[in-house]
């Protein structure tokens, strides 16, 4: 199946399964649902290579490995933190994340910037959900997801570096 027909097929199952989680959002929380992908693999190494980079900016050791939810929408991210991509050998390209929710596992959206493009990642469209623990044996892939985000910064706030 291309891409097309794969993007086609994930809309579907969102709009079969999803669609009355939708999005939704309070002062404080965003609360959004999507469909749990395949993903490349490409943050696999990256954690496992620098495992004391990501736990002494977020608390935790991670999962090596991310989550992808494909959202109906794209949802920008509203980072807590970041981490300057030079600490993990990839100086054109930061990390962002953002505290969240996942299924009500506490987890952390991570999403790749490119500060000279604003690129990087799937997009705001796809959320790499990482975590402390594996959630794949939690969440199969292709089931409808909740990921809530308690929003603490404002949009376009400056991002802490951890």
């Amino acid at each position: 199946m291309d891409q097309v027909g794969l993007r086609h097929g994930l809309r579907r199952v969102w709009q079969q399964k999803c669609r009355s989680l939708a999005l939704t959002a309070e002062p404080a929380l965003v609360r959004v649902s999507g469909v749990v992908i395949h993903g490349m693999g490409a943050w696999r190494p990256r954690i496992e290579q620098f495992p004391e980079v990501f736990e002494a900016a977020i608390g935790m050791r991670l999962f090596p490995g991310t989550l992808n939810v494909q959202l109906d929408t794209p949802l920008p991210i509203q980072a807590d933190f970041k981490i300057l991509g030079s600490r993990i050998g990839e100086p054109d390209q930061d990390m962002h994340f953002e505290h969240c929710r996942i299924n009500g596992v506490d987890a952390f959206r991570l999403r790749p910037f490119q500060p000279a493009t604003g690129d990087g990642g799937h997009g705001d469209d796809v959320l790499e959900i990482v975590c402390s623990q594996e959630l794949r044996p939690l969440i199969p892939r292709f089931s409808c997801v909740t990921v809530e985000f308690p929003r603490h910064s404002q949009p376009g706030a400056e991002i802490p570096e951890r």
